[in-house]
């Protein structure tokens, strides 16, 4: 009798650990020897993955919009832009200029440096505690090393600069703002190695929502939304394009023909 009073003692006692216990933290200990940590498997490209293939080009993500500062340098513009990824680099790009032939792209260390320098700056600006005293702080975010590309017309420039993130006030409005220096270009000249190409220096100003758009881009479910868009775009141009059976020509093409024939026999 003793005995099951003490079961039940215990059993009431431990119900009610059960019921009036709070949630804690895993009791960490660490080791006197620190366990070195497995090395990290380079990430498959997303394509490879997807269509077991790799496309060659460059894809359109959306359509966005920047600022550049006018002529003079007193004032910005607005100006339309591309974000488009290019599948064989694996890179996110931002496609600028009237004719959309410059492009600054982002591998995946550059997205995040670039990504890491914007939510500093949205920190600063809720805080409100960005420097509108002095209307430049270029560097204020840190560096990295992107890739800008120019298709002209005739020829091809490859540039890889060190890019640097900060903020400018332009009219007491902040802008989050990419620099890219002056940077030889990677197209040595083969004649003459003087004659190499140099970039000069651009500045692209962003607001907060275009940031958002951009670095929103970086994300693997909008490129594999943008290439199952391409991939379905074309198939479907491949389906209206129907071939011509074997000796079938255009009925556009009979009378030029017969015309050329009436024309042979005229001249005999």
């Amino acid at each position: 009798m003793k005995k099951s009073k003490v079961l039940a003692a215990m059993l009431f006692i431990c119900i009610g650990a059960a019921l009036f216990a709070k949630e804690t933290g895993d009791v960490y200990e660490p080791t006197a020897t620190p366990i070195p940590m497995p090395k990290k498997k380079k990430s498959t490209n997303i394509l490879t993955k997807i269509f077991g293939k790799k496309l060659s080009d460059p894809v359109l993500l959306t359509e966005s919009s920047l600022f550049r500062y006018n002529y003079f340098g007193t004032n910005v513009k607005e100006e339309d832009i591309d974000i488009m990824y290019f599948p064989q680099e694996h890179q996110v790009a931002i496609a600028f200029e009237s004719k959309k032939n410059r492009f600054l792209r982002f591998d995946e260390r550059a997205q995040n440096a670039l990504k890491l320098a914007f939510y500093s700056y949205e920190d600063q600006f809720d805080a409100k505690t960005l420097d509108s005293r002095k209307k430049k702080h270029l560097k204020e975010y840190g560096t990295t090393i992107a890739n800008y590309s120019i298709d002209p017309i005739i020829g091809h420039e490859e540039y890889k600069p060190e890019i640097t993130f900060g903020y400018v006030f332009v009219d007491k409005s902040p802008y989050f703002v990419i620099s890219i220096p002056e940077t030889v270009s990677q197209s040595a000249n083969p004649v003459d190695p003087d004659k190499t190409k140099q970039s000069s220096l651009i500045r692209l100003l962003f607001n907060r929502n275009q940031m958002k758009t951009l670095i929103g881009q970086f994300s693997e479910e909008k490129i594999l939304e943008a290439l199952n868009k391409a991939e379905v775009d074309a198939m479907e141009k491949e389906s209206t394009e129907e071939p011509k059976a074997a000796g079938e020509t255009n009925a556009t093409e009979e009378p030029k023909a017969e015309a050329a024939t009436t024309a042979t026999v005229q001249q005999q």
